[in-house]
């Protein structure tokens, strides 16, 4: 069985910094857990892996 790194993140609200793209590099996925503010973070993060995310309550 092959292991999967999983990046995990939330509360973007418009504005991935630095270090999290970092950090997030190596991901074989990553899941955004709400609160991305705009679709340029979603753009961003697919820029380093495969990226999945759940709407948070200030998303509409």
């Amino acid at each position: 069985m092959s292991e999967v790194l999983l990046g995990v993140i939330s509360d973007t609200h418009g504005l991935v910094r630095p270090e999290a793209v970092t950090v997030l590099q190596g991901s074989d996925l990553i899941i955004h857990a709400g609160d991305i503010g705009n679709h340029g973070v979603i753009d961003q993060l697919r820029g380093v892996a495969p990226t999945f995310v759940v709407r948070g309550n200030n998303d509409n």
